[in-house]
């Protein structure tokens, strides 16, 4: 099965303006996971390849990138490792409690590539990407391994809440959602992890889904 030929910026954009006005609110790194253990993995949506001017001088999508240098310096790496197409945003999920808001919560991972992988990840490709905290309890990511190319998810997809216009609620419409999801991947260590006070799936959603984000913990031996 082929992947759905929308990016994760496109499936933002549609979402927020299901309903006409709703704006998109500016995109924040997502913060570090409840009951976090440093190397644990997430699968994300590579979404944007950053300049190396970009990152030195923050002067793009300053709400994401803002700090990003200071954080890879105190990770470890030098100023010389920052390269054109090093540095990436990664989607996991996007949510509103209603259309009116659009996708106003999204996961969202900055992630650093490793030389050897650099140059092979692109837009739309799922990707690994390891998760760990500096000295001062800053998040980084880094790209650890491409897990799905952009023209062949597998049994990866976009899974959307499920609500199909049956909403009791109030005047501003349903809840409007989408996360990545995978199917028969626990087998390789991945458990999908709930996102606290994301709306419910839906009255036609599968059984016990959520909106969610996979995640794999660090080998213990």
């Amino acid at each position: 099965m082929t992947r759905e030929t929308k990016s994760i910026y496109s499936m933002v954009l549609v979402l927020c303006l299901a309903v006409q006005g709703c704006a998109i609110e500016p995109t924040k790194m997502t913060d570090i996971p409840k009951d976090f253990i440093n190397g644990t993995r997430v699968l994300a949506v590579a979404a944007v390849a950053y300049k190396r001017e970009e990152i030195i001088k923050e002067n793009v999508d300053k709400h994401v990138i803002t700090g990003w240098h200071k954080k890879l310096m105190e990770a470890g790496y030098k100023d010389a490792d920052i390269v054109d197409g090093s540095e990436i945003g990664g989607f996991t999920y996007a949510y509103g409690h209603n259309s009116a808001v659009g996708a106003r919560h999204r996961g969202m991972y900055l992630a650093h590539i490793e030389p050897a992988l650099q140059g092979q990840v692109h837009e739309d490709d799922i990707v690994e990407i390891e998760l760990r905290t500096t000295p001062s309890n800053q998040l980084v990511g880094i790209v650890k391994r491409i897990f799905r190319k952009y023209d062949d998810w597998g049994d990866c997809f976009w899974h959307h809440l499920n609500y199909k216009g049956i909403f009791p609620g109030g005047p501003y419409g349903p809840p409007q959602g989408i996360w990545l999801d995978c199917r028969n991947i626990e087998n390789e260590g991945w458990r999908r992890e709930c996102i606290s006070g994301a709306p419910p799936t839906g009255p036609l959603g599968e059984k016990n889904a959520c909106v969610s984000e996979w995640r794999k913990k660090p080998p213990t031996d």
